[in-house]
C-alpha cells in the first residue's frame, strides 16, 4: 500500500500532469509550441501550482474566520487588519477620508429599528418608505453617530449590543443632522463591514 507521502506525490504529479495538458492544447497551434519541452516551462508550471496553492489556503483560513465570528454584516474583503496603526480616531472622522476607513469604539448608546418615512420637502422627490436603526459609538476622543437603513438596519440590529466593542468599517460620512458632539455623522451602506472585537482594542476615556 503506497504510503501518505507516496500518496500526496501522485496526486500532485496528476495535477501538474493535468494542468500541462490543458495548456498544451491551447497552444499547440501557436508559435509558443516549441517551449512545451523546455525545463524553464516545467519549472514554471510547478511555480505556479505551489502559489496557487497557497493562495487558496489563505483565501479558506480568511473564509473560515469570518464564518465562525458571525458577527460580520457585508464582508468587504478588506485585506487590512484589526491594528490599531490603521484605525481612524472617531474626532478624525471627515468626509476626505473617502470611503475606506475603519474606527473602532465602543457601544454607549442604541436606538431600536422603527419604521421610517423620508421627507419630500426637503429634497423635492417622492417619500420614500423603510426602517432605520441608529447607535452611537465612543472612542477616547469622541462619539459619533451611526445609522443603517432597511436591509443593514436589519443585519445590524442582531450584532449591535450596549457597550459591546467594535470595528466599523466602510460607510457614508456626512454632515451632523441634528446638534451632536460630532460635526459628522457616518450612514452604512452595502461596504460596510462591522464586528466585535476584543475591548482591550478600544480606549474608551483619555488617560
Amino acid at each position: 500500500m503506497a504510503g501518505v507521502g507516496e500518496e500526496g506525490k501522485a496526486n500532485e504529479d496528476s495535477s501538474y500532469n493535468s494542468i500541462k495538458d490543458d495548456l498544451v492544447d491551447e497552444l499547440v497551434n501557436t508559435n509558443l509550441a516549441p517551449i512545451l519541452n523546455s525545463e524553464t516551462f516545467h519549472v514554471t508550471v510547478k511555480e505556479f501550482m505551489a502559489k496557487s496553492q497557497n493562495v487558496l489556503k489563505v483565501i479558506s483560513k480568511e473564509n473560515k474566520v469570518l464564518v465562525n465570528e458571525n458577527n460580520v454584516l457585508h464582508d468587504s474583503q478588506s485585506t487590512s487588519s484589526d491594528n490599531n496603526n490603521d484605525v481612524v480616531k472617531i474626532e478624525d472622522v471627515q468626509p476626505s477620508l473617502g470611503n475606506a476607513w475603519k474606527i473602532h469604539g465602543k457601544i454607549i448608546n442604541i436606538l431600536n429599528i422603527k419604521p421610517w418615512e423620508s421627507n419630500p420637502a426637503k429634497n423635492n422627490t417622492p417619500v420614500k418608505t423603510g426602517k432605520i436603526f441608529k447607535f452611537t459609538l465612543k472612542d477616547e476622543t469622541g462619539t459619533i453617530l451611526i445609522t443603517a437603513f432597511n436591509e443593514n438596519a436589519e443585519d445590524l440590529k442582531d450584532i449591535i449590543a450596549l457597550n459591546k466593542t467594535i470595528s466599523f468599517e466602510n460607510g457614508k460620512i456626512k454632515d451632523a443632522y441634528c446638534n451632536q458632539d460630532h460635526p459628522f455623522e457616518i450612514t452604512c451602506t452595502r461596504n460596510t463591514s462591522v464586528k466585535e472585537i476584543p475591548s482591550n482594542l478600544v480606549r474608551v476615556e483619555l488617560l
